[in-house]
């Protein structure tokens, strides 16, 4: 029975597939999937709206976005032996079980230091013609499609910042009132901090807000683009000593939730899940009844257009 040996690329250039339990998977020969050239994981395709108006040459735009990837990666699945080659493609299928939740697919550029993620279905590539490789020899070439509704890449790390209670951080934005121009008047108790949080991605991304009590009246407000989430209907939501809030704003991963209790009934008309606009936001957080235990922290990955 023959063996083949394949040599793994030499550049840092790496793979790796971090399945629906969490557990990490490089690709390479120790774990019998070897990558080689990839397709559809640069720029995400464009997606359009644009009406026609009859009568009228051309049209004008309404909305332009990207849309889901569908992206390939060639592959050898490779082992010493006709069984053992059976037996990484057993491995790799239950790696890419969908039924078991989404995976995501990490890629370290040949710097070395650039690693962004992935967060993909697998879609095709494993249904495996025997006729196709060198079956025989202990090898089988693949061609992987991973399909992304969510098309952008994400920094590796979470980056989180915290605001330091107003009596230490700068001083509070003024908030110009839109019915009488004049601007809104805050006393200090409901000024907790402010920060600016800058946002040099490719594309607004979508934080996650970890808020310790004591504290009440709350509102997280974007100054730059004004949109604001705040937690006043039903009476308004307040948190006692230790009690904890955590707010999701990212599309699919929804959650208001103080103490793992859903409260998003508290949450204003007037409310948005606002994302983190490109550039420099100016973020201020109004909280009354706060004291030195009090906290908030805001996490997000920047987006990027490429791996």
């Amino acid at each position: 029975m023959s063996t083949l040996i394949v040599t793994e690329q030499t550049s840092c250039e790496t793979w790796q597939w971090i399945d629906a339990d969490g557990a990490s998977h490089t690709l390479g020969e120790a774990s019998g999937l070897v990558p080689g050239q990839w397709v559809g994981f640069g720029i995400p395709p464009t997606r359009r709206v644009d009406r026609r108006i009859p009568g009228r040459p051309g049209a004008y735009t309404l909305d332009r976005s990207y849309g889901e990837r569908t992206a390939t990666l060639q592959v050898v699945v490779v082992a010493s032996s006709m069984s053992g080659l059976q037996q990484a493609i057993d491995d790799w299928a239950e790696r890419f079980n969908v039924l078991r939740g989404g995976g995501t697919l990490r890629h370290t550029r040949t710097d070395g230091v650039t690693v962004r993620r992935l967060n993909c279905d697998y879609e095709a590539g494993l249904e495996i013609s025997q006729a196709e490789g060198v079956w025989r020899a202990g090898a089988q070439a693949a061609l992987l499609s991973f399909f992304a509704a969510d098309p952008f890449w994400y920094d590796d790390t979470e980056t989180t910042e915290t605001f330091a209670a107003s009596g230490t951080s700068a001083a509070f934005f003024p908030i110009p009132n839109a019915t009488t121009g004049s601007f809104i008047t805050l006393t200090s108790s409901e000024v907790f901090g402010s920060l600016v949080v800058t946002n040099d991605g490719d594309v607004p991304v979508y934080p996650t807000w970890t808020i310790e009590g004591p504290g009440s009246s709350i509102t997280l407000r974007n100054v730059t683009t004004g949109k604001v989430i705040t937690l006043s209907a039903n009476g308004g939501l307040t948190l006692t000593a230790g009690q904890t809030l955590e707010i999701d704003t990212r599309p699919g991963s929804t959650l208001i939730e103080r103490d793992s209790a859903n409260v998003a009934a508290y949450l204003s008309d007037a409310s948005e899940l606002w994302p983190l606009a490109l550039g420099a936001n100016t973020i201020q957080i109004e909280m009354g009844g706060s004291t030195a235990d009090s906290t908030v922290a805001i996490s997000y990955r920047l987006a990027h257009l490429t791996p």
